[in-house]
């Protein structure tokens, strides 16, 4: 979750002298993990009884390829058909595109009434398999949340064209689905509701790291899909979050998570559409996320594939669309990740920065290494591309269109394409380019 209040909570945006995060902070002695995930995880850890062996060891895994020079015959923005929505890599788990309707299997949860259904499903979850959901008014609802206790566990709506819905109840104060450590699973064809407009109540917590308050969170696991989702109406925190070695994030639809700075009513009340704390080996594809409040998506470190990705905010404001950024306030390795293919769209000034590279203008000390940012379209903001504390950083045959409006800020005017030079060492930049820097300085 990489909102400017996470850094400070000041409203003042103009001039942000930035200590580390302060979810950072308490958040750090987790979120550094990946080393450890890639040894445990991967290496020593075996194979769920049916499910997927680990595989190599990150420095031992194949690079993502980045687009050819001119970007071949793709185009920006999610692909049209479905058959072509698909990882660049085969994956594990690794569900078909196209399921059939399968019947429900968990009787003693009601869709179809107002009572708490927490306890009903959290029981077949702990059965683990495939635990199947149909359909439902007002939904599935939760007053505690659910988590995922079974590796190998699949949590899927029973008919792909009816997903199952389950709403956050007014006291809801905990992740709606909690998947950390497991490994082989599946969240497929879930409609999620946070149900922000009734959770007002909680919203003097939504500062700092806020997990409880987010939708789908899978972190410190590995071979795991999240397809076909909808989450919408997150309270704070992020619509859906991961921190993982080998998984798929793919064809969801996020829309309308938190409130942005035109319509603040708490703290730190906006929140992530994806956050990628660690995305290791990781395919996020095929996404649409509309109206996040705080990053489109963000991606904290590793070798990550962010490919086909849509962003639009339009009545919401949102700090980034696509971010390569340090969580914890030290420099992080983005090497073999590739950012491509993705669109990015602000309209009405509700996008400060299309992709922001380097996290300086959250945070002025700790730099990115690595990462390829090319082929990908972004237009509408107020910086469509900012670079900023970034070493070893490719950026190529981006189309860069017209800035949106806003008020000039951070040392100038709007601009299509900004470097910040004297935080920038052996990378590649694409020409045109302005002399920028927003240290400190969200726009």
């Amino acid at each position: 979750m990489d909102g400017f209040a996470d850094v400070i909570g000041s409203s003042d945006r103009s001039t942000l002298d930035v200590a580390p995060r302060s979810d950072a902070g308490s958040d750090a002695p987790t979120r550094d993990s990946s080393a450890i995930l890639d040894a445990k995880a991967e290496a020593d850890r075996p194979p769920t009884p049916g499910g997927c062996s680990p595989g190599p060891p990150g420095t031992q895994r194949s690079p993502f390829p980045p687009p050819p020079a001119g970007c071949g015959n793709e185009t920006p923005g999610r692909r049209p058909a479905l058959a072509q929505q698909i990882a660049k890599y085969p994956t594990c788990p690794s569900p078909p595109i196209v399921e059939a309707a399968i019947a429900p299997n968990c009787p003693l949860a009601n869709p179809n009434d107002m009572s708490p259904d927490d306890d009903a499903l959290q029981a077949c979850l702990d059965h683990g398999g495939t635990v199947a959901l149909p359909t439902g008014n007002p939904g599935f609802i939760l007053a505690k949340g659910l988590v995922i206790t079974q590796d190998g566990t699949t949590l899927r709506g029973a008919d792909p064209a009816h997903p199952a819905l389950l709403v956050a109840a007014a006291t809801l104060q905990n992740t709606m689905i909690l998947g950390n450590g497991r490994s082989n699973i599946v969240v497929r064809f879930l409609s999620l509701d946070g149900n922000r407009p009734a959770r007002t109540a909680f919203l003097n917590k939504c500062s700092g790291y806020r997990l409880w308050a987010s939708g789908l969170v899978v972190d410190f696991a590995r071979n795991f899909a999240l397809l076909d989702n909808r989450i919408t109406r997150t309270l704070c925190g992020a619509a859906l979050e991961v921190d993982g070695v080998d998984f798929e994030i793919a064809r969801n639809v996020i829309e309308t998570n938190g409130h942005g700075t035109e319509n603040r009513d708490a703290s730190e009340p906006w929140a992530d559409g994806i956050t990628l704390h660690n995305c290791n080996n990781g395919q996020v594809h095929d996404n649409l996320v509309t109206d996040a409040t705080d990053v489109g998506i963000v991606t904290g470190g590793g070798s990550c594939d962010i490919e086909h990705n849509e962003i639009v905010n339009a009545s919401q404001h949102v700090f980034g669309g696509i971010t390569l950024h340090a969580f914890a306030n030290v420099d992080v390795d983005h090497t073999g990740t590739v950012v491509a293919y993705n669109a990015a769209r602000g309209q009405n000034g509700m996008l400060a920065f299309g992709f922001s590279l380097g996290i300086h203008p959250w945070s002025r000390y700790p730099y990115i290494t690595g990462g390829t940012v090319a082929c990908n379209s972004v237009s509408g903001s107020v910086a469509n591309i900012e670079i900023d504390g970034a070493r070893s950083l490719t950026v190529r045959d981006n189309m860069i269109g017209a800035t949106g409006t806003g008020t000039p800020r951070c040392g100038g005017a709007a601009t299509p394409y900004a470097s910040n030079s004297a935080h920038l060492m052996s990378s590649t930049l694409q020409p045109g380019w302005t002399e920028r820097s927003y240290d400190g300085c969200i726009p």
